[in-house]
């Protein structure tokens, strides 16, 4: 038994530990590798060179398009509480895992953008009534955005500049112009960045 467990902690050694922890880690990236290609055939559209990671969850299907070299991964989830709701990732866009984008206002995201792990965003509201009818509110993310660990977007930014930097853990709850850094919550202006950053 104490050998099974030290298979499961990585710790079996010498040759069989290896043969076993290479084996195992073939089997994560082939099934990374299917349940990749089985989405991408569900979705609207999709580009070249695209990778979806396991735990992908989403609504819509139809709704989604990916461009080229998109990368999505782990546990990310694509909701819409509005079934008209659509999203669109340009090329070269990075998705980390346990993101949560609620695209029922419609989002288009930029080319080259990242979002590190644990971003939500949110495109609709409810207003003071939570069982009220949703209603969808746009949100265009720029080029080259990088939005840092667990921030979060709320429903009436509606726009972020190219260039953009948005701190781990900020509240966005206003549009952002381009080339800013914001942080803090509710996410405030700490500086622009100058063309040499």
């Amino acid at each position: 038994m104490a050998r099974l467990s030290g298979f499961w902690n990585n710790r079996i050694s010498g040759v069989g530990g290896l043969v076993m922890l290479v084996a195992s880690r073939c089997v994560e990236q082939f099934k990374d590798k299917l349940g990749g290609v089985l989405v991408q055939k569900n979705l609207g559209s999709v580009g070249k060179g695209v990778t979806i990671l396991r735990g992908f969850k989403y609504r819509n299907p139809g709704n989604i398009s990916l461009g080229n070299n998109v990368t999505i991964g782990m546990n990310v989830i694509f909701s819409s509480e509005i079934p008209a709701g659509q999203i669109r990732l340009d090329d070269h866009v990075v998705i980390g895992r346990n993101c949560r984008i609620d695209f029922s206002g419609d989002i288009h995201i930029g080319e080259g953008t990242l979002l590190s792990e644990g971003v939500i965003i949110q495109s609709h509201d409810h207003g003071l009534d939570p069982r009220s009818k949703p209603e969808g509110k746009k949100l265009v993310i720029g080029k080259n955005v990088w939005v840092g660990l667990n921030a979060m977007i709320l429903s009436n930014v509606y726009e972020i500049g190219d260039n953009v930097v948005i701190a781990a853990g900020a509240i966005v709850t206003k549009p952002v112009p381009g080339n800013s850094i914001v942080g803090g919550a509710p996410a405030k202006l700490i500086k622009h960045k100058t063309a040499v950053e």
